[in-house]
């Protein structure tokens, strides 16, 4: 609905518009990704969504989360 793509070189900020765009497919791709990870993964959305918003993790903590198969060296 919105067209900002000129505005990254006539505005020095976001639009109101413009930012609710972005928004809206950050969200979305947000939503997706959880969601896949989720059902990947096996975990209810919730859970992924928290641990996506939580992490990084070590080797052992993704393990323990179910978001590794396995840990191993790159040559195994």
């Amino acid at each position: 609905e919105y067209k900002s793509a000129a505005e990254m070189y006539t505005e020095t900020k976001f639009s109101a518009p413009a930012r609710e765009s972005l928004a809206a497919v950050l969200d979305s791709l947000y939503g997706q990704m959880t969601t896949g990870i989720a059902a990947d993964r096996k975990l209810d959305v919730d859970s992924a969504v928290r641990l996506a918003g939580t992490g990084p993790f070590v080797a052992l903590d993704a393990l323990n989360y179910r978001l590794v198969n396995g840990i191993a060296y790159r040559d195994e």
